[in-house]
Protein backbone atom coordinates (compact mmCIF):
# COMPACT_ATOMS: atom_id res chain seq x y z
CA UNK A 1 0.00 0.00 0.00
CA UNK A 2 1.73 3.50 -0.79
CA UNK A 3 2.40 6.16 1.40
CA UNK A 4 -0.74 8.48 -0.07
CA UNK A 5 -3.48 5.60 1.07
CA UNK A 6 -2.05 4.80 4.32
CA UNK A 7 0.63 7.08 5.76
CA UNK A 8 1.64 4.04 8.28
CA UNK A 9 3.41 0.72 7.59
CA UNK A 10 1.78 -2.40 8.23
CA UNK A 11 3.84 -3.28 11.57
CA UNK A 12 2.70 0.07 13.64
CA UNK A 13 -0.81 -0.32 12.05
CA UNK A 14 -1.11 -3.67 13.47
CA UNK A 15 0.49 -2.96 16.65
CA UNK A 16 -2.48 0.23 17.20
CA UNK A 17 -5.04 -1.81 16.37
CA UNK A 18 -4.05 -4.16 18.89
CA UNK A 19 -3.67 -1.81 21.54
CA UNK A 20 -6.91 0.28 20.64
CA UNK A 21 -8.88 -3.30 20.45
CA UNK A 22 -7.63 -4.13 23.71
CA UNK A 23 -8.25 -0.75 25.04
CA UNK A 24 -11.91 -0.68 24.09
CA UNK A 25 -12.56 -4.59 24.53
CA UNK A 26 -11.94 -3.47 28.27
CA UNK A 27 -13.63 -0.56 28.36
CA UNK A 28 -16.71 -2.82 27.20
CA UNK A 29 -16.36 -5.45 29.48
CA UNK A 30 -16.41 -2.60 32.60
CA UNK A 31 -19.14 -0.39 31.33
CA UNK A 32 -21.02 -2.69 29.19
CA UNK A 33 -21.42 0.00 26.38
CA UNK A 34 -22.30 -1.11 22.93
CA UNK A 35 -20.24 1.38 21.20
CA UNK A 36 -17.35 0.67 22.62
CA UNK A 37 -17.38 -2.88 21.46
CA UNK A 38 -17.87 -1.21 17.64
CA UNK A 39 -15.40 0.65 17.87
CA UNK A 40 -12.80 -2.36 18.42
CA UNK A 41 -14.65 -4.42 15.83
CA UNK A 42 -13.95 -1.40 13.23
CA UNK A 43 -10.32 -1.29 14.58
CA UNK A 44 -9.86 -4.75 13.81
CA UNK A 45 -11.93 -4.27 10.56
CA UNK A 46 -9.20 -2.02 9.48
CA UNK A 47 -7.05 -4.64 9.08
CA UNK A 48 -8.90 -6.68 6.15
CA UNK A 49 -7.12 -3.98 3.58
CA UNK A 50 -3.97 -5.71 3.75
CA UNK A 51 -5.56 -9.38 2.54
CA UNK A 52 -5.38 -8.27 -0.94
CA UNK A 53 -3.53 -4.32 -1.70
CA UNK A 54 -4.57 -4.12 -5.20
CA UNK A 55 -7.96 -5.20 -4.70
CA UNK A 56 -9.89 -1.48 -4.84
CA UNK A 57 -13.32 -3.54 -4.56
CA UNK A 58 -12.27 -4.97 -1.36
CA UNK A 59 -10.31 -0.99 -0.45
CA UNK A 60 -13.87 0.65 -0.70
CA UNK A 61 -15.69 -2.28 0.91
CA UNK A 62 -13.77 -2.06 4.00
CA UNK A 63 -14.05 1.50 4.03
CA UNK A 64 -18.05 1.33 3.70
CA UNK A 65 -17.84 -0.83 6.54
CA UNK A 66 -15.90 1.73 8.60
CA UNK A 67 -18.00 3.91 7.72
CA UNK A 68 -21.40 2.11 8.68
CA UNK A 69 -19.84 1.05 11.84
CA UNK A 70 -18.48 4.18 13.02
CA UNK A 71 -21.72 6.11 12.31
CA UNK A 72 -23.60 3.10 14.31
CA UNK A 73 -20.80 4.06 17.10
CA UNK A 74 -21.78 7.50 17.40
CA UNK A 75 -25.63 6.81 17.25
CA UNK A 76 -25.26 4.45 19.68
CA UNK A 77 -23.42 6.69 21.96
CA UNK A 78 -25.84 9.43 21.71
CA UNK A 79 -28.48 7.16 22.35
CA UNK A 80 -26.66 5.86 25.75
CA UNK A 81 -25.92 9.24 26.70
CA UNK A 82 -29.71 10.59 26.33
CA UNK A 83 -30.82 7.54 28.02
CA UNK A 84 -28.25 8.17 30.83
CA UNK A 85 -29.59 11.61 31.28
CA UNK A 86 -33.15 10.56 31.22
CA UNK A 87 -32.76 7.99 34.27
CA UNK A 88 -30.75 11.00 35.96
CA UNK A 89 -33.71 13.44 35.84
CA UNK A 90 -35.80 10.75 36.98
CA UNK A 91 -33.70 9.55 40.04
CA UNK A 92 -33.06 13.23 40.79
CA UNK A 93 -37.20 14.37 40.53
CA UNK A 94 -38.21 11.17 42.49
CA UNK A 95 -35.18 12.15 45.04
CA UNK A 96 -36.91 15.62 45.27
CA UNK A 97 -40.30 14.50 46.02
CA UNK A 98 -39.54 11.85 48.89
CA UNK A 99 -37.46 14.97 50.59
CA UNK A 100 -40.92 17.37 50.40
CA UNK A 101 -42.93 14.19 51.76
CA UNK A 102 -40.81 14.10 54.68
Amino acid sequence: MDATTFPISFTYHLIFCIVACAFFVLQFIRMRRPHQFILAVAIAGSLVIYVDTTNKTLFHTVGLFEVVLLIGAILLSILARVKEKRRTDKTDTTEQEEATQE
